[in-house]
């Protein structure tokens, strides 16, 4: 193609000019034709959860086989599943959970107390469980939630200050445990009061204090 107001030669399948837009003449090349389009294939990613299910129900269909042939007198497979069981809903809620920090911490308390006590009823033994377990995981996710809170206050704090009230009273079943005779180790029950019961009146205050700035802010007081 050629312009002759331009005195230059185009390169173009069109036949005006692309500087003073007027007609070129000569002929215009043609389009390359497009390359066929492939048919797409629908992969669908096995998720890391999908393949934690596949490889652990082997593992549970084998243990419970292994148990019922050799060990029937014992249920060490029950153990096994509540332990696939906990890893599972800690990958879960934990590892590939992208929420709030605090919402994690509350989480693992909550897997690791209703661990325990499953492992107590399935093994036997004096209410260790109930005695010991529960108030030193609650006593651990308070200070894991007030280190937090210590480190983050400036940029996530708040998100820790919400789930730790869900802690804090998580804190308080062992001293309730240990008035109605479930449990049976004094200590451990009311030290786990006691660091709920300053958690949540360090809370209460916390809450007090921001519940009155935003009533100055609103009121413009």
């Amino acid at each position: 193609m050629y312009c002759n107001n331009c005195k230059v030669h185009v390169e173009s399948a069109n036949d005006i000019c692309p500087l003073c837009h007027g007609k070129l003449e000569g002929t215009p090349e043609s389009l390359p034709p497009y390359p066929p389009r492939k048919p797409r294939k629908n992969y669908r990613p096995v998720s890391a959860s999908g393949a934690y299910v596949a490889l652990s129900l082997p593992i549970i269909f084998i243990c419970g086989l292994i148990n019922g042939l050799v060990t029937p007198h014992s249920l060490w497979s029950v153990a096994v599943v509540i332990g696939i069981l906990y890893v599972y809903f800690t990958l879960k809620t934990a590892v590939f959970y992208h929420g709030p920090g605090g919402a994690k911490i509350f989480a693992q308390t909550i897997l690791l107390t209703i661990l325990v006590v499953c492992m107590q009823y399935i093994f036997g033994g004096k209410e260790w469980a109930f005695s010991y377990a529960m108030p030193v995981i609650t006593m651990a996710s308070v200070a894991a939630h007030i280190l937090l809170v210590l480190v983050f206050h400036r940029r996530k704090g708040n998100q820790y200050f919400r789930y730790m009230w869900l802690t804090s009273l998580v804190g308080v079943i062992p001293a309730i445990l240990f008035s109605a005779g479930v449990s049976t180790y004094e200590p451990l029950a009311y030290a786990s009061f006691c660091v709920s019961s300053v958690s949540i009146i360090l809370l209460l205050i916390f809450s007090l204090k921001t519940i009155a700035e935003e009533v100055r802010k609103k009121s413009h007081i």
